[in-house]
């Protein structure tokens, strides 16, 4: 479980140590905006998570390394949620049947959106 985590502590500073340098220069640099629906269809948008620390998790069902990261990131927004930590969960499975029958299994504590369109994810 620690390497997990130390995993996840060294993917994290190097996405934004590659954020800042590819952005270099620009100093109010801002994720894209995106508005996704979650598992009971109510939307749920970037924009209202502003002034928070927000780790995107990118994740399908059928992603075994996925499947693994998802108890720990949840443990990880349960300890942090209450200093604007949020994690949200962006599921590339179009199904939400499919990803809501996966949840069941290995249920999370934090909001998980559909990218069914995968706009999101490519941006």
């Amino acid at each position: 479980m620690h390497r997990l985590i130390s995993g996840i502590v060294i993917v994290i500073i190097l996405l934004a140590s590659l954020s800042s340098s590819v952005h270099a220069g620009q100093t109010n640099w801002v994720a894209p905006a995106f508005k996704l629906n979650d598992l009971s269809g109510q939307p749920v948008s970037l924009d209202s998570m502003r002034g928070k620390v927000v780790l995107l998790n990118f994740w399908a069902p059928w992603c075994v390394p996925c499947r693994d990261e998802l108890p720990e990131l949840g443990r990880l927004y349960k300890k942090h949620q209450n200093e604007g930590f949020v994690v949200i969960g962006i599921s590339v499975e179009a199904s939400t049947s499919g990803v809501s029958s996966f949840l069941k299994k290995v249920p999370v504590t934090f909001p998980v959106v559909i990218d069914a369109s995968g706009h999101v994810s490519e941006a």
